[in-house]
């Protein structure tokens, strides 16, 4: 029995992956699960920098019961002799990159902060059209909510946007046995 969860990350994961085409140049280096509690920690090694190749990730942030009435919140009315039904999954995908920084004479060009704008906001483009495509336009039942996004840095000269769905995934033979 597949879980269900992991479906639904495994789908969304290849949604946000497929965005770039593998000779775009803005098609990050890293594509991949996340852990983190929070934004992922982009990590730094002595031949590799995740943020400075690009990291997109998908993560699961995290679930609760819900219902056709209470969704994306949670249903308190299930006592311990019952079964959920149905599950609110909260995905997050996101992506970070470096800014452009200048050096110590010389703070970035407005042609580089443009260009990273441009790419920034390609990126949110991406993720838009990942939960578009893995979502809204493979099964007319699946039932999502769509977070704002959420910015966060530059820290450690890296730069990171995330974007949260969540979507409804029914219990299915999770309390069978």
């Amino acid at each position: 029995m597949a879980d269900m969860f992991t479906t639904y990350a495994d789908r969304l994961l290849g949604c946000f992956c497929a965005q770039w085409a593998e000779d775009d140049p803005l098609k990050p280096a890293r594509c991949c699960f996340k852990f983190d509690a929070d934004l992922p920690s982009m990590g730094i090694a002595l031949s590799e920098d995740e943020c400075k190749c690009g990291t997109a990730w998908v993560r699961v942030v995290d679930w609760q019961v819900s219902s056709d009435a209470t969704f994306p919140g949670p249903d308190t009315s299930l006592d311990a002799h019952n079964c959920p039904h149905l599950w609110a999954l909260v995905l997050e995908m996101g992506i970070g990159r470096c800014p452009p920084i200048g050096d110590e004479n010389s703070l970035p060009t407005c042609e580089q902060q443009n260009a990273f704008h441009a790419t920034m906001m390609d990126d949110a483009m991406r993720m838009r059209n990942a939960i578009y495509c893995c979502f809204l336009t493979v099964d007319p039942m699946d039932r999502v909510s769509i977070g704002a996004p959420q910015r966060q840095g530059p820290a450690g000269a890296c730069m990171q946007q995330a974007l949260q769905v969540t979507v409804m995934v029914t219990a299915c033979d999770e309390c069978a046995g």
